[in-house]
Formats: C-alpha cells, sequence, structure tokens
C-alpha cells in the first residue's frame, strides 16, 4: 500500500523523538559535542550496527568503556596497547585482530586527513547526485591493504553500505535525533538499507524489488525524496522504529498515524489512551483484547499425579495429536534451526 506526503511527514513528526532512540547505536553520539570525537564514535558505532541491536548496544558500552574519547585513543594507540586491550575481544564474526586492524585502518586516515570529513570529501564530486561515490571511496581508503570485510564490505560488490550510509546520516542531518556536524547536502545521503527497512519500505510501497542492494536504496530514496526532495533520509528514523522499539510493532506501521485519540481496552484493567503526538510514546495500534476463558475445573489428586506422568487427567479431554504433515515440519525446524 503506497503512503502519501502526509502520511511520512506526520509519521516524522510522531516518532522523531529522542525517547524513541533507545535501543539504538545513535545513543552514544550524544556523548560527544566535538565533531572530531563524534565523527571517530559514530564511525565504530555504525560499522558494529549489525546483529540483534540489543547485543550491539551492549557491544559498543564495553568498547566506549575503553576509549571514551575515540579519535583520542585511535591517535594515541600502538599496535601493543591494541591488542591488550582487544585480545580477548569478540562480536558476533568480527574478532579482536580485525578490531585491532580496523582502529589502525582508521588512524592512518586520520594521520593524512586530518579528519574523517576531509577523507570523505576527497573522493566526492560536487556534480553527483548522490554520495556513492563518496562512500566508496571512504570504504575504499578505510579497507586499504587490510582485512576488515566484517566492519566494512567492499564498495564495488554492489552492497547497499547500510553501515556507512547509516555513519552518514547521522553526521550530516541535524535535528531531534540526529546530532549532524559534516558540510554536506543531507538531499545527496542515501537510505541506510538493510533487511529490516527493507521490509518496512515494500509494506509502504516504497520498492517492489526484492533485494536489498544499492541499486533498491537508491529507489527507496528517489520515493523518499518525493515528499522532502532537499532530505529524503529524514524518514528513515522513524521508519525504523517500528520493530526495533519496544513499543511498535512492525505491523502497526500503516496505521501509525491515525489522527486523534485510539483507545485500547484490557480486561480487568481501566482503558489506555494514547494521543497523537502526545507527551508519551504511543502505542502503534492498539493490543487485541484478551479473550475471556471460562475458568479451569479443579484438577483431583489422582489427575494431577497422572498429569505428572505425561497422561490425561480425568475428566478433560485429550489433546488432539498434530497431523503428520506438521510432525514432519516440526521435526524439521529442530533439526535446521534459523
Amino acid at each position: 500500500m503506497t503512503k502519501n506526503k502526509a502520511f511520512f511527514d506526520a509519521l516524522y513528526r510522531q516518532y522523531t523523538r529522542k525517547g524513541h532512540i533507545s535501543p539504538d547505536p545513535l545513543e552514544f553520539l550524544q556523548r560527544w559535542t566535538d565533531v572530531r570525537e563524534r565523527e571517530a564514535g559514530a564511525l565504530l558505532a555504525a560499522c558494529f550496527a549489525y546483529g540483534n541491536v540489543k547485543a550491539i548496544v551492549r557491544n559498543l558500552q564495553l568498547l566506549f568503556t575503553v576509549m571514551p574519547a575515540p579519535r583520542r585513543y585511535i591517535l594515541s594507540a600502538t599496535p601493543a596497547r591494541l591488542k591488550k586491550d582487544f585480545l580477548a575481544f569478540k562480536y558476533r564474526f568480527t574478532d579482536g585482530a580485525e578490531l585491532q586492524r580496523f582502529l589502525l585502518s582508521v588512524q592512518r586516515v586520520l594521520r593524512r586527513w586530518g579528519t574523517l570529513e576531509a577523507c570523505f570529501l576527497q573522493g566526492l564530486d560536487e556534480e553527483q547526485e548522490t554520495v556513492c561515490e563518496g562512500l566508496k571511496h571512504f570504504a575504499r581508503q578505510l579497507r586499504a591493504g587490510t582485512d576488515i570485510d566484517t566492519l566494512v564490505p567492499d564498495p564495488d560488490k554492489g552492497s547497499a553500505l547500510k553501515r556507512l550510509n547509516l555513519f552518514l546520516r547521522w553526521m550530516v542531518r541535524k535535528d531531534a535525533v540526529d546530532p549532524g556536524g559534516w558540510h554536506i547536502s543531507p538531499r545527496r545521503l542515501i537510505i541506510p538499507l538493510d533487511v529490516h527497512i527493507h521490509r518496512n519500505a515494500r509494506l509502504l510501497g516504497l520498492t517492489q524489488r526484492n533485494s536489498a542492494d544499492m541499486k533498491t536504496a537508491l529507489e527507496i530514496t528517489r520515493a523518499l525524496a518525493q515528499f522532502c526532495p532537499q532530505d529524503p533520509v529524514k524518514y528513515d528514523f522513524c521508519i525504523t522504529r517500528f520493530g526495533i522499539h519496544p513499543r511498535l510493532r512492525q505491523k502497526g506501521l500503516p496505521l501509525a498515524t491515525g489522527a486523534g485519540h485510539r483507545t485500547a481496552r484490557h480486561p480487568g484493567k481501566r482503558s489506555q489512551t494514547t494521543r497523537t503526538g502526545g507527551k508519551h510514546a504511543p502505542s502503534a495500534v492498539p493490543h487485541a483484547p484478551q479473550r475471556q476463558t471460562a475458568p479451569a475445573a479443579p484438577v483431583s489428586s489422582v489427575g494431577r499425579a497422572a498429569f505428572s506422568r505425561g497422561k490425561t487427567p480425568p475428566g478433560t479431554a485429550p489433546k488432539p495429536r498434530p497431523s503428520t504433515k506438521t510432525s514432519r515440519k516440526n521435526s524439521r525446524l529442530q533439526a535446521n534451526p534459523s
């Protein structure tokens, strides 16, 4: 179902708030007022933004305990110190050795260009419509002569470069959630595309493509540019809240900007009222009322003993056996967990 400008603008106003940031690696960027420290911390946070969001936040808390001032730490770090600090480090596919190589690569870029922004701008042509070529240049500089594939993917293999685009969104845009600091026009940004935003974009009619690659990222960005040409990626944060924020369910996204009051009634509780644009973060859609069931009949001591042995208690109907087809399916799921 395709949505219009009024929908996306209402979504932005309602959900682009600091109260909706956590859990998100973006929450760490509020620590640094110095843009040079912020860009170093943002790059580290963005490159580790893969996997479960709670695990991402826990991992970053540990990293930023070791390096509370990321730029200063990286510039002063020696290989021996990095090995000592991160010898036992492990996060999903990234081990301590790769993290050390990544930090030394960032150190090399900072010593050559002074700032990460200067390095990025070196590969950006003012005549280009998007930051795509600047992103590729930036990724190549970080990857030069070292293996950091789990943190910075190869830009020449069609990747959507989601994490680097996320880093750019944080450093270029400035509003209630994105701190900004870089001097690049936000109209040139590209949506940070991963499986989650891809699913939501398809749900909202922004793309019909099946692959979460750079072509799809550009298509979604162009679709959002119809609603805000000067800043199409402004909608990224509010769209991604659905399915990430614990109070915002993904299936509620198409109904997220319903006007006025919505009341959800729960048996045995006072009604809950959420107001569009109110102080507290509203639930995306009202919760369905719980089904009322008759109280269960008491089970005798004989029945309890039989139930504990796996038998059906007296006076209760036996549970239906699953069909052969369902049993086979469950067996396959247990043998091959996703």
